[in-house]
C-alpha cells in the first residue's frame, strides 16, 4: 500500500443547543451500599451485604434502586449487567469497585476444552462460540487474534496489514485476481473479503458467495423474506429469501383503506394473517432459518410514478432472538414497539406524525421503491401491521432479513494502480503465527498461537456477549473506575447516565461490515462519557446519538481498523453534544465524523486530533503515517 500524509486535524464545532448550568444539585440520601465478590460471593446464600457478598453484579443490579450504591470487589466478572431500576436526578445508582479493587467487566468466556494438535502448529479443541460469522473473536492472553487469512498479517499490525492487488474489473460483484488466487473452485466459498479501493478513498469487505480459480463472487444485498401488498392486481404475496414465491392471497386491495397484516414466525413455519382473521390466508413450510431484522417497504410499478403507503401499529411479539442485539436502537417515533428503526438517504422517502409512518417513492430520481428498517432481529416471532395504500401501489412488510453482508463501494482501478484485498474466513488459511478459525458445524475451534505452542499454556478466550451494561430506557446510573473487557455499553434511550473513570479495550470487533452502530454508544438525553480511556474496535469506539451528551476528558485511541467506510473513532450524530478536552488518535479513516452539522449547534472545544497511525483511509479522513505532536497523550487529572 502507498503510504499517505496528514490525519484529519479537525476541530468542528460540535454542541447543538449548548446548554445553560444546570440546577443547584439536591443533597443525595443515604442509600443500601451492596456488596458483590466473583470469589467468595453467592448469589443463592448472600445477603449482598459486606460479610455476606452475592457473587454476580447482575445479582445487585437486580436489588439496587435510586440512592444505592454497589461495591464490587476485584474479580473479572463474565456478564452483562442490566439495572432493574433507574435512579434518579440527585440520587443516582452508582456502580464502582470496593476500595483498592481492580474490577474488569468482560464480554469473553474461557475456553475450557481440553486442546489438541490438528496439524503442525495448529491445535483444536471444542467450543461454542456465540456471536456468529464474521463477529466471532479470539483473544490470547488479553490480545485479539487473527481471524485465518491470506495474505498473512502478524497480530498487532491493524493498520498496515499485508495485502495482495486484485485486477481492474468492471463488475461490482466480481473480484479477478489470477496471480494469488491459484486455488480450486469453491475453496474460497463461504470466506469474507477486506478490500481497498485504489484510489486509497474507500474500504469495506463483502461474503464470498462461490469463488474459482482466479475468481471471487461477491454477494452484495440482503436476503429477506417479504409479503407484498399489491394494488395493481389485488394479490397478497410471501416471498422467500431467495425472491421464490411462497404462497399467494387474492383479496381486494383499495387506496385509502387500511389493512391488517401479520405473519407468524415460527421454526420452518410461516402463516400470513389479513384484519385480524383466526384463519390463515397463506401458510408455508420454509427450511431458511437465519435470524433476521424487520423492515417496511413502498414500490411503484415506475421510477416516474410516485407510491405513498402509511404504516402504524408496526409490533411484534417475539419469541426468540439472539441476546446480541444491534446498541443504539432508539425507540421508533410512531407507533411500533420495535426499536431501531432508520431508512437509506437514497431509498425514497419517510416521514411521522408520531402516530403514523409515511412512505413514498422518489420518481424525480427514478426511485420506485422506500425502503424502512428496524435493526431489532429476531428468529421466532409474530410481526403486524395496519397498511394502507395512498396511492396505487405496493406496500412491503419484511422480516428475517440477514445481517448486511458488505460494503465494498466498488472494485475498479482508478487509475492510481492495483486496489488491494485480504480474504479471511477458512481454515485452510490458518498457515500463521496468531490466527484462528471456527467451524460452527463441527462446534471445533482451531488455532494458532503467536509462538506457535500449545494453547493449554495460554488464557484463551472468546467473545461471547457485546455488552457490559446495558443501560438502554434506564436514567441516573453511574459506573465508574471499572474496567472493560471485549464489551461496550448502551444507553439508548437513557438520561443522566455517568460513564466515568472507565479503561475499555475491544469494545466493538468483527470482520463483516455490521450494519449498526459500534463502541460505546453514548446515546439518549444528556448522558456524560469521562475520564476515561477507550482503546481498540473494529468500528466507532463511540457514537454519540440523542441530545445533549457529553464526551469530556477522555483518551480514545485505535478505532475503525475494520471493513467498514465512513466510520470515525468518534462517531456523532444528534444535536446538543458537547465533546471536550478529548485526545483521539489511530484510526484507520477519520477520528471524528458523522451527521453533527445537520442542523443544530454543537461545540467541540479544547481537544486534540493527532495524525492517525498507518490509516487505510483517505488523507482527508485518515492517515498513512503517524507522528507525535508535542507531549505524549494523556488524560486530564482524574
Amino acid at each position: 500500500m502507498r503510504k499517505k500524509g496528514l490525519a484529519m486535524l479537525l476541530a468542528a464545532a460540535m454542541l447543538i443547543a449548548f446548554a445553560g448550568p444546570g440546577a443547584p444539585k439536591r443533597a443525595e440520601a443515604a442509600g443500601i451500599t451492596y456488596y458483590v465478590d466473583a470469589a467468595s460471593g453467592s448469589d443463592t446464600t448472600g445477603s449482598g451485604s459486606s460479610g455476606s457478598p452475592w457473587k454476580t453484579i447482575g445479582k445487585a443490579a437486580s436489588a439496587a434502586a435510586a440512592g444505592d450504591t454497589v461495591k464490587i470487589r476485584s474479580g473479572t466478572y463474565r456478564e452483562t449487567v442490566r439495572p432493574a431500576n433507574s435512579g434518579t436526578s440527585g440520587n443516582p445508582v452508582t456502580f464502582q469497585p470496593d476500595t483498592g479493587a481492580n474490577v474488569t467487566i468482560s464480554g469473553a468466556n474461557l475456553v475450557s476444552g481440553s486442546w489438541a494438535v490438528h496439524s503442525g502448529s495448529v491445535y483444536k479443541t471444542g467450543a461454542t462460540l456465540p456471536m456468529g460469522d464474521f463477529f466471532d473473536q479470539v483473544y490470547v492472553d488479553g490480545v485479539a487474534n487473527n481471524l485465518a487469512r491470506s495474505p498473512n498479517t502478524a497480530v498487532g499490525n491493524l493498520y498496515d496489514p499485508a495485502f495482495y492487488h486484485y485486477a481492474t474489473t468492471t463488475v461490482a460483484d466480481e473480484l479477478d485476481d489470477a496471480t494469488n488466487l491459484t486455488q480450486p473452485a469453491g475453496y474460497w466459498d463461504g470466506a469474507a473479503i477486506f478490500v481497498e479501493d485504489a484510489g486509497e478513498w474507500n474500504f469495506g469487505g463483502a461474503l464470498v458467495t462461490t469463488s474459482e480459480t482466479g475468481k471471487l463472487h461477491l454477494k452484495r444485498s440482503q436476503s429477506a423474506y417479504t409479503l407484498k401488498l399489491s394494488s395493481y392486481d389485488n394479490s397478497l404475496r410471501l416471498y422467500g429469501v431467495s425472491g421464490a414465491l411462497l404462497g399467494s392471497y387474492s383479496m381486494t386491495v383499495s387506496t385509502n383503506t387500511t389493512y391488517n397484516l401479520k405473519v407468524s414466525a415460527s421454526g420452518s413455519s410461516l402463516n400470513v394473517y389479513v384484519n385480524n382473521g383466526a384463519t390463515p390466508v397463506i401458510s408455508t413450510t420454509n427450511a431458511a432459518l437465519t435470524e433476521g431484522s424487520f423492515g417496511l417497504g413502498v414500490e411503484s410499478s415506475s421510477g416516474s410514478t410516485a407510491a405513498k403507503a402509511e404504516f402504524t401499529n408496526v409490533n411484534a411479539t417475539i419469541a426468540s432472538q439472539n441476546p446480541n442485539q444491534p446498541t443504539g436502537r432508539e425507540t421508533a417515533t410512531f407507533a411500533s414497539n420495535l426499536k431501531g428503526w432508520s431508512y437509506p438517504e437514497a431509498t425514497g422517502y419517510w416521514k411521522t406524525n408520531g402516530t403514523t409512518l409515511y412512505g413514498y417513492t422518489q420518481p424525480q430520481t427514478g426511485g420506485a421503491s422506500a425502503v424502512y428498517e428496524s435493526s431489532t432481529t429476531a428468529k421466532d416471532f409474530t410481526y403486524a401491521a395496519d397498511v394502507k395504500l395512498t396511492t396505487a401501489g405496493i406496500a412491503d412488510m419484511t422480516f428475517r432479513k440477514e445481517p448486511v453482508p458488505g460494503n465494498v463501494v466498488a472494485l475498479a482501478n482508478w487509475g492510481y494502480g492495483a486496489s488491494e484485498y485480504m480474504v479471511m474466513g477458512k481454515l485452510g488459511a490458518l498457515d500463521y503465527p496468531g490466527e484462528w478459525f471456527y467451524d460452527k458445524t463441527a462446534g471445533q475451534l482451531y488455532l494458532r498461537t503467536t509462538g506457535s505452542d500449545s494453547p493449554a499454556g495460554h488464557t484463551v478466550e472468546y467473545k461471547a456477549r457485546s455488552l457490559a451494561f446495558d443501560l438502554t430506557d434506564r436514567s441516573n446510573i453511574v459506573v465508574k473506575g471499572v474496567k472493560l473487557f471485549a464489551a461496550s455499553i448502551d444507553m439508548a434511550n437513557g438520561s443522566g447516565n455517568v460513564i466515568d473513570g472507565i479503561d475499555a479495550k475491544y469494545v466493538s470487533e468483527f470482520n463483516r461490515a455490521p450494519g449498526y452502530s459500534a463502541g460505546i454508544c453514548l446515546c439518549g438525553a444528556n448522558n456524560t462519557l469521562k475520564n476515561s480511556e477507550l482503546a481498540y474496535s473494529s468500528g466507532a469506539l463511540v457514537t454519540i446519538k440523542g441530545s445533549g451528551n457529553k464526551l469530556v476528558n477522555n483518551l480514545i485511541h485505535d478505532g475503525t481498523y475494520g471493513p467498514i467506510a465512513f466510520n470515525s473513532v468518534i462517531d456523532i450524530f444528534g444535536m446538543g453534544h458537547l465533546v471536550s478536552h478529548n485526545t483521539a488518535y489511530h484510526s484507520g479513516r477519520s477520528l471524528i465524523g458523522g451527521r453533527f452539522l445537520r442542523g443544530g449547534h454543537s461545540v467541540q472545544r479544547f481537544s486534540r486530533w493527532q495524525l492517525s497511525r498507518q490509516g487505510y483511509g483517505h488523507a482527508l479522513h485518515g492517515a498513512r503515517r503517524s507522528r507525535q505532536l508535542g507531549d505524549p497523550p494523556q488524560l486530564l487529572a482524574r
